[in-house]
Parts: C-alpha cells; structure tokens; sequence
C-alpha cells in the first residue's frame, strides 16, 4: 500500500475530483496542534467556543498532499516530498473547494493551490532525523537532497533560478 493510499485510509480523505495539471497541488486539510486543543493553550482552563475552533481548524497550515500535477511532482522529488506526505502550506493562499459531504454531516474540503505554497514536508523531517536521508553540496555547488544513497535532482520554479 502507498503512503497516500494509508494517510488517506486513516484521514478518511476522499479522492479528489480531478488529476491537478502543471505545478498545481491538491491537499486535504489537517488541525495542527493549536487548533486540535479545546483550551486557548496546553492544559488551560478556558475553553474555546465552537466557532473560534472551527475558525482555527479552517486556517489551519497543515494537510496532506492528496495530488499533484507533473510539474510540481517534478519540483517536489528534489525536496523528497512525496504523494502522501504531511505538508506546510502558505496560511492563506488555498483556494478551498467542497468535495463532498462526510458521514457526519460536515463538508469535507480540500485545498487547491501552487506547488510553490507548499512550505515544507514533516516526512522529510522525520527522514532527515532518522538519519535516511540528508542534505549536501553537489559538484555545481548546489544543495540537494540525498535519499537511500541516491542523490536527487532538484527542479526549481523558473522564478527561482538567479
């Protein structure tokens, strides 16, 4: 089973409607740890309301990458981000669309936007921290990511390259 497969097993993620084309991202929103807390911080005693932590939930920066076009796939395998993974986003770039209705009654949303809001992998982390993969200077100078003693090619937006 993939790594998407089980995330969007244990999310309970539907699939999305459509294949993203170019550098376009599709991800399934997640709370962070702020917004999963009922207290305003850990162990408090002030409770938050509903709507303020349906607010947080909805702004939350976190989901996992659900789909990806090929571009932007190309862009994140230099990054070692991968379908599956639990990503960082921009806080407010997602164009947020409702896919469907869940089994609670609540709509279920996903989030539609650049490879480029994409901020960071927490996958990648726990690889880099578990010592599977690690960042180093290649021939040209360039930092890449190597990953099981492959050494990744890194594909930036055009607007990136100096």
């Amino acid at each position: 089973m993939t790594l998407l497969a089980e995330r969007m097993k244990e999310f309970g993620i539907p699939r999305p409607p459509y294949e993203p084309a170019f550098d376009l991202v599709v991800v399934y929103p997640l709370p962070d740890a702020k917004s999963s807390r009922e207290t305003f911080v850990p162990d408090g005693v002030i409770v938050k309301a509903q709507t303020t932590k349906a607010a947080e939930e909805r702004s939350s920066p976190r989901g996992v990458l659900v789909g990806a076009g090929l571009k932007a796939r190309d862009y994140l395998r230099g990054y070692l981000i991968e379908l599956g993974h639990i990503v960082w986003l921009s806080r407010l770039s997602p164009w947020r669309h409702v896919v469907e209705r869940g089994a609670d009654g609540k709509d279920v949303e996903l989030y539609f936007l650049s490879v480029t809001d994409i901020k960071g992998s927490e996958d990648v982390a726990k690889l880099i921290a578990d010592g599977k993969a690690r960042v180093y200077c290649d021939k040209d100078g360039r930092h890449v990511f190597e990953h099981e003693a492959e050494a990744l090619p890194r594909f930036d937006p055009p607007a990136y390259d100096l």
